[in-house]
């Protein structure tokens, strides 16, 4: 399935990253990212270890493991030197592709060293998927109607849909409730779904979605259509760039968006019908687009909702970014791993916990800051590494290195007692942020040692 929604928890890159930085406040971000971390790898991995103990795959826990340890390590080390250059948020974005280099690498290896299926078993699922020859074949075009028959080649069908039909699925996919729910749900759901619908019809008019488990894969000719004009409209407005001159002139951007956006959406309207066109999937890619400056800008007003709670607390960065932050970005991803260890597929939600904050940690710091630094000319952006620093990367390092030396003892099996020392581990990790916070940084040093 092919899926491109907005996702408002800002799970990975699509998080508070890029807005934290961009408005100078990278200890906001390494706060979240560390203290996502150790969530993740300590309170979620100890979850599924919780509900479904099973028995670990030892080269990708291992991989995933030692990458993550390296990439914390020079994370630590950015921070300590209290700047970061422009060759240094390249370099995670490098360690990222040769990550991802060796993660292909090692399932190609993988692929080709399993046994091969034997003989007799593919004669037996080629028999199995063979067609039944009993059955009368499908027609195809042209179909006989009529009496006497008559050549029809262009059959009914919902490519021919009329101009009415067109109307009503259009208002059917940016309608934001559903109406066979409305009916089963109390008045609190109700509230909430009138709610949010003016956002949620923004979503749908501006953010192209492809889901191939709905009917036509989601597609509607006629959203079609007003999305290549609103989606980037809309982007070009949110991200601050509408207002720009193109090459010194008095053209603005948002006038070649608009243009480019209705020729867009004539050759949508001649060229498609009700049901899916052929480059149906390339709508996938500009939701993707699409989504992430939906995200960027809620992203913002979250973080300068945080700055605001942490002005009234007096809380710092930091402790707002392990918690808050970390938190709301990772109690989807507990959700949903746990789940998975339900039905049987701990393995899966166990790799989440380290695969998902190894790749925010690599993307979330290479990716924004090397935006940053662009912009501003390659300068390097000055950091504050504080005890809070030293404690959030202590606590992850234990966190990493404990899972590492304790599963090859234990023959990689993820027991039950296990999970419980995983839980207790970050329980003893959030008191004494919380005592650094109060005490030590209340002192005002910002100094690591």
């Amino acid at each position: 399935m092919i899926v491109c929604k907005v996702d408002v928890s800002l799970q990975g890159l699509g998080d508070q990253i890029l807005p934290g930085i961009g408005q100078d406040r990278p200890k906001l971000v390494f706060g979240e990212l560390f203290g996502a971390g150790v969530f993740l790898t300590t309170v979620v991995a100890g979850s599924v270890s919780v509900t479904q103990p099973f028995k670990l795959m030892e080269r990708p826990f291992l991989r995933d493991v030692s990458f993550y340890l390296l990439a914390g390590f020079l994370a630590f080390y950015i921070f300590w030197r209290q700047e970061i250059r422009l060759g240094d948020a390249i370099g995670f974005l490098v360690l990222y592709a040769v990550y991802i280099t060796v993660v292909l690498v090692g399932r190609y290896i993988n692929q080709r060293n399993r046994q091969e299926v034997p003989y007799f078993s593919q004669e037996d699922d080629e028999s199995d998927n063979a067609p039944d020859q009993s059955s009368p074949p499908v027609p195809h075009h042209p179909t006989e109607t009529g009496n006497p028959p008559e050549i029809q080649l262009l059959p009914e069908s919902p490519s021919c849909t009329s101009v009415n039909a067109n109307v009503k699925l259009f208002f059917k996919a940016v309608n934001p409730i559903d109406l066979e729910e409305w009916e089963e749900t109390n008045w609190f759901w109700r509230g909430y779904q009138v709610i949010k619908s003016p956002v949620d019809v923004m979503f749908r008019l501006t953010t192209p979605v492809v889901d191939k488990e709905k009917p036509r894969d989601n597609w509607c000719q006629y959203l079609g259509i007003v999305q290549c004009v609103l989606g980037p409209f809309f982007s070009v407005f949110a991200i601050n760039v509408a207002f720009d001159k193109i090459a010194g002139s008095n053209v603005e951007v948002w006038h070649i968006t608009l243009l480019a956006g209705f020729l867009l959406a004539l050759v949508i309207g001649f060229t498609s019908r009700s049901t899916a066109p052929k480059y149906h999937s390339m709508f996938a890619f500009a939701g993707f687009v699409i989504s992430i400056v939906w995200i960027y800008i809620i992203a913002n007003e979250v973080v300068s909702l945080l700055k605001a709670f942490g002005v009234m607390f007096g809380l710092s960065d930091a402790i707002l970014g392990l918690t808050v932050l970390a938190w709301g970005n990772s109690i989807g991803d507990m959700i949903a791993d746990t789940s998975m260890a339900r039905r049987g597929s701990p393995r899966a939600g166990f790799s989440a916990a380290f695969g998902g904050p190894l790749f925010n940690l690599l993307l979330g710091i290479g990716l924004p800051f090397t935006i940053q630094i662009l912009r501003g000319g390659g300068k390097a952006i000055t950091l504050v590494c504080n005890k809070m620093t030293l404690v959030l990367s202590v606590g992850l390092g234990i966190s990493l290195v404990f899972s590492f030396l304790f599963m090859p003892i234990r023959k990689f099996q993820a027991t039950k007692p296990y999970g419980f020392f995983l839980i207790l581990m970050y329980v003893v990790f959030l008191g004494v942020c919380i005592v650094f916070e109060f005490t030590v940084m209340k002192g005002g040093d910002d100094t690591c040692f």
